[in-house]
């Protein structure tokens, strides 16, 4: 009775040691399988391209940019060129599907016109040129054409916080006859009586552009943008002193427009 016993215990004691090994041999090949799916996850989601993130960027380059004036022909003479200057932002995209994002930019934009035109009855030339300093914020609607290149488009709004400018008066030959300093248009300083400055402090207007944003983020792009809003203060009254000479506002449309072409780094 005592053998039969003792084999009894002896048989439960084998069972409970396998049923123990076969347990911990389950939990580690799970613990295992779990790894494997967070690690592959983890490697998944760190290995995706940077253009197929939501996530900030920085943006910069240069541009070329002027003042567009509607017809008429009070303006038969005047002649605007071109003006370089440039522009960075930061920027965060975010990214709906694999076509479809929405891109929203801060940043500083320096724009400006330069403006020529003949003295009346004389062959002499008066050079009016502008440089406008201006925080901006745009925001784009971008459509995916593959995996790196995208086509944008949307509106932006901006603040003109400084416009510098100065008077150049050229003679026949082409000499400088006299030469204003460059003063701040947007300065208390050249309010007509009524409180009003030359250039309206809000702007607006849309851009259209093309991106190529590599794998890793880095990239380049090209805009167009044109202003919506006249630029001029169709009731300011001049200036006129030792400093400065501020044409008074013309009731003539005026708006900014120009081209960028900037880098891209995304983070």
């Amino acid at each position: 009775m005592k053998k039969m016993i003792l084999t009894a215990l002896t048989m439960v004691s084998m069972l409970t040691t396998i049923s123990a090994k076969e347990g911990n041999e389950t939990s580690t090949n799970e613990g295992f399988q779990q790894t494997k799916m967070v690690t592959a996850t983890t490697t998944s989601y760190e290995s995706e391209p940077l253009q197929y993130k939501s996530g900030f960027g920085v943006k910069g380059g240069i541009g070329l940019t002027s003042v567009l004036i509607g017809d008429d022909n009070t303006y038969n003479d005047v002649r605007n060129k071109m003006k370089v200057g440039g522009f960075a932002a930061v920027s965060y995209e975010k990214r709906f599907t694999d076509v479809f994002a929405l891109d929203v930019e801060a940043g500083y934009a320096n724009k400006g016109v330069r403006t020529s035109g003949t003295v009346p009855l004389t062959s002499e030339k008066l050079i009016f040129k502008v440089n406008t300093h201006q925080i901006e914020v745009p925001v784009s609607m971008k459509f995916y054409v593959g995996d790196n290149f995208n086509i944008n488009f949307g509106p932006y709004v901006s603040f003109i916080a400084a416009a510098k400018a100065k008077l150049i008066h050229e003679n026949s030959n082409n000499e400088v006859v006299n030469e204003t300093k460059s003063v701040n248009m947007m300065s208390k300083d050249y309010e007509d009586a009524n409180g009003n400055l030359l250039f309206n402090r809000v702007d607006f207007g849309a851009n259209l552009g093309v991106e190529y944003i590599s794998d890793k983020g880095i990239g380049v792009g090209a805009r167009v943008n044109q202003g919506f809003r006249d630029l001029i203060n169709n009731d300011y009254a001049g200036y006129m002193g030792t400093d400065a000479i501020i044409p008074a506002g013309d009731n003539k449309w005026s708006g900014n427009t120009g081209i960028q072409v900037y880098g891209i780094f995304r983070f």
